[in-house]
């Protein structure tokens, strides 16, 4: 009983360093600095406990169709329906990448095979960098956060030109089993987008973006060397 009543007696010093007014009672939100509700604050809550992600954050940011934007979302949430995720859902199919047989997950799709490591290989050259990212947790960690040496807002743009190149190409294969005839029609997939989304730069970004894009061209019409002049990729 003799601990019941300490802790009685704390509980009433504390409500005597209150003091009570004679209006009424307001309701504030605590999760928003200006003490009213918001539905982008509650979403921060439930996400990410309301701490800022700053990856995430610079996806909504980047100047990209909103489309575009949803997608790199799911990408980043692991929502999108890869293999993987279907079968997860009770989906009876193949959890199999149709073009080489490995298992087919976010990190597969845009990383590890083998078109999404040609697509790599060809920024990498065209923008001099070391190495090539080879999961989505290297990307968001090491690449996003200053291993890109262009700037980060056009960073995001690249990403989702070359993301949004791989996963129609992957949906085109998969769906209708239209594969590719050469890796390098994926390069010039991103270009494209590239080129299409120029318009919704800030000015001062555009150029930067047509370079980027006019290096990926370069790079992917230059001439090599090829052992019988078909295609580098085998349909499974």
């Amino acid at each position: 009983m003799a601990g019941e009543a300490d802790v009685y007696d704390c509980l009433i010093n504390v409500l005597q360093t209150y003091s009570l007014s004679e209006g009424g009672d307001e309701v504030e939100w605590a999760l928003d600095k200006s003490k009213c509700f918001t539905t982008k604050s509650l979403y921060s809550f439930l996400t990410h406990r309301g701490v800022s992600v700053r990856n995430s954050d610079n996806m909504w940011k980047a100047r990209i169709p909103l489309k575009i934007k949803i997608f790199l979302w799911q990408l980043d949430n692991d929502r999108l329906q890869t293999a993987t995720a279907l079968q997860r859902r009770g989906w009876k199919g193949s959890c199999r990448c149709v073009l080489c047989g490995q298992v087919e997950d976010v990190d597969h799709i845009f990383f590890r095979c083998s078109v999404a490591r040609a697509l790599w290989c060809g920024v990498r050259d065209s923008l001099e960098w070391g190495e090539c990212p080879t999961s989505w947790e290297m990307w968001r960690g090491q690449w996003a956060n200053g291993g890109l040496r262009i700037p980060k807002r056009l960073g995001n743009v690249l990403l989702a030109g070359v993301t949004w190149a791989l996963w129609t190409n992957r949906n085109k294969m998969a769906m209708e089993r239209s594969f590719p005839k050469d890796p390098l029609q994926l390069v010039y997939s991103c270009v494209f987008f590239l080129q299409r989304w120029r318009s919704l730069l800030k000015p001062a970004d555009r150029d930067g973006l047509m370079e980027i894009a006019r290096k990926l061209k370069m790079w992917a019409s230059a001439p090599r060397p090829r052992g019988d002049g078909g295609s580098d990729i085998v349909e499974l």
